[in-house]
């Protein structure tokens, strides 16, 4: 058993890393970038299980990183929309808000 737990562990945070991170995507141009890349997508599997865990301490007990990555996406998406509210009410034209965008 104790052989297993681990192995499981494993499968779960690669079916995470596929299913929510887009592991199986991603196309790597140079070996440099391998470790580069995984490195990168453990920091974001660590982020999400930080988010994950404060959802289960909130009371919403059996989250996944999956609803911590949409939980994620929906914050963005409500900041974006306050932030392009926020230059429109100043008076902000369409070309300004899209140069700000682009830098």
């Amino acid at each position: 058993m104790n052989f297993v737990c681990p192995e499981w562990d494993i499968e779960t945070w690669i079916g995470d890393a596929k299913e929510v991170l887009g592991l199986d995507y991603y196309q790597l141009t140079s070996v440099k970038s391998v470790p580069r890349f995984l490195y990168l997508l453990c920091r974001c599997y660590l982020f999400l299980d930080e988010v994950r865990a404060g959802m289960v301490s909130k009371g919403q007990t059996g989250a996944t990183i999956g609803d911590a990555s949409r939980q994620q996406h929906q914050a963005h998406n409500r900041h974006l929309l306050a932030w392009l509210q926020q230059r429109f009410a100043q008076g902000y034209a369409l070309n300004d808000i899209e140069t700000l965008l682009a830098a």
